[in-house]
């Protein structure tokens, strides 16, 4: 046990903490929407302030019903994640542990949930061994497609006719999913046919989020290049432009899977670039012809709203790397667009000098990291065939980009 100054952003409830020699101590512990079980608890009494671990205290609650209490247990290893089995061999590990289990029903039968590196569940009946509930997923050979194997309903409905209870509490069982609603539920049914007022625990829950505002901003490195014959009187073959490099700013809404798909994620994006290109060359002298320079400046600004769409091929609770394409729509306003001659007779400028449209479609593949829910970067590759007016020209514009996000 540790006394600690508070800096960090708190939730103090009122709960207690159970010590070792089994006293009671009302106080407020801080009740975090913790997403895996928590190995240590703040909790602050008569104006101290200070952090218990897993060997120094029996059991806290956290508001009225939300209870955790040590136990030693034996969980299971293997994931139940598909995404974390493919390309791997897994020995299904079982473990010896000390952990907080958290009590989610109580009453003559208790379930408890764990969540460690995956979702577990624990049922104790009466006063007796507190045992894993077991559910098991597998790759078929194909590595592509995968069987769940729902042992745990054996385990209920062996536990059901050992105690003689009415057999049709087990009528739910064969469609039975391994998730804390139904297996509360059931839980709680147990309890009521024996007579039992059953009352689930009320916790704090992280729900899962389906839309994430997002705001970011990053560079991007252009590339320009004309495909074709002439325009007027310039050889555009001739013209190399250097690659350029620009600000880029985006804003959006990210859908995480909206429709159970699992690892979809689509994203609606405005964003505001600002694209440069740059070349010159010589020509000449022909004939009576003088030689001649002659440079090209394109500066256009663009606005572009999109649709991307990724596939996470990597979750772990902390990072989720995603890949996918995108379409977008380019509105665009050309602040330079401009042609200058000069030869020993002087210059000139043309301005208006290409014929460009002010609305075309362009085209990403992207690659990104999502990282502890807040942070995304990724690298998104534009291109698009062209955006000329021509029919024997095309003015191709490449963009890739490096965007940082944060996701609200």
């Amino acid at each position: 046990m540790a006394s600690v100054p508070v800096f960090s952003q708190k939730n103090f409830v009122p709960g207690f903490i159970i010590n070792n020699s089994g006293e009671r101590i009302e106080g407020k512990v801080d009740r975090q929407l913790w997403v895996h079980t928590p190995k240590t608890v703040t909790f602050e009494s008569a104006g101290n302030t200070s952090i218990y671990g897993i060997k120094d205290i029996a059991a806290f609650g956290a508001g009225e019903d939300a209870a955790y209490v040590r136990q030693v247990i034996t969980r299971t290893t293997r994931p139940t994640d598909i995404h974390l089995l493919r390309g791997k061999q897994y020995i299904d590990t079982v473990l010896t542990d000390t952990v907080f289990l958290q009590k989610i029903s109580d009453g003559d039968w208790k379930l408890y949930q764990l969540n460690v590196t995956k979702v577990q569940f624990y049922l104790q009946r009466k006063d007796g061994s507190i045992d894993e509930l077991r559910y098991v997923v597998d790759l078929k050979e194909d590595g592509q497609y995968y069987e769940e194997r729902n042992y745990f309903r054996d385990q209920l409905n062996g536990a059901l006719v050992e105690e003689g209870l009415d057999p049709r509490l087990g009528r739910k069982l064969p469609k039975m999913e391994y998730t804390e609603s139904e297996l509360v539920r059931f839980v709680d049914d147990v309890n009521r046919s024996k007579g039992l007022t059953v009352k689930s625990v009320e916790r704090a829950k992280k729900k899962k989020k389906f839309l994430y505002p997002y705001l970011g901003a990053g560079l991007a490195v252009n590339s320009f290049d004309i495909k074709g014959g002439n325009e007027g009187d310039v050889p555009l073959g001739d013209l190399q432009f250097a690659k350029t490099v620009s600000p880029v700013f985006q804003g959006g809404v990210e859908f995480n899977d909206p429709v159970g798909l699992g690892g979809f994620v689509f994203r609606l994006e405005l964003a505001w670039q600002q694209f440069s290109a740059k070349a010159s060359d010589s020509a000449g002298p022909i004939f009576t012809v003088p030689a001649y320079e002659y440079s090209y400046n394109l500066k256009m600004n663009i606005f572009q709203p999109s649709l991307q769409a990724f596939y996470q091929v990597l979750r772990y609770p902390n990072c989720k790397v995603y890949l996918g394409p995108g379409i977008a729509l380019n509105l665009t306003s050309y602040k330079e667009n401009y042609m200058t001659t000069s030869s020993v007779n002087g210059s000139r400028r043309e301005d208006d000098y290409f014929g460009f449209k002010n609305t075309w479609l362009s085209f990403s593949a992207v690659a990104g990291a999502t990282i502890k829910e807040h942070a995304d970067v990724q690298v998104k590759y534009q291109f698009a065939d062209t955006f000329s007016e021509y029919v024997n020209t095309a003015f191709v514009p490449r963009m890739l980009q490096f965007q940082f996000n944060y996701r609200f």
